[in-house]
């Protein structure tokens, strides 16, 4: 794992399928070592609110985790 924060595994795993494919994601929770914009600067990514995760065209997979992590119902 990187050096960006501590990390451990939520409990139990979210299945997903695509066409005839089945796996199973574990999901990582973190607490960050380092500033957020950091982050996002050397990803090339952006950082959004879990208040905004409802508003984002999300594939199913990654809402799939995300109420796995109880950040959406």
């Amino acid at each position: 794992m990187n050096s960006f924060g501590n990390w451990c595994a939520l409990e139990g795993v979210v299945k997903h399928t695509f066409t005839h494919f089945h796996f199973e994601i574990t999901v990582l929770c973190g607490e960050l070592l380092i500033v957020k914009s950091e982050i996002a600067k050397e990803l090339d990514a952006r950082w959004y609110h879990e208040d905004e995760f409802d508003a984002l065209a999300l594939p199913t997979v990654m809402k799939k985790i995300l109420k796995h992590a109880d950040f959406v119902a």
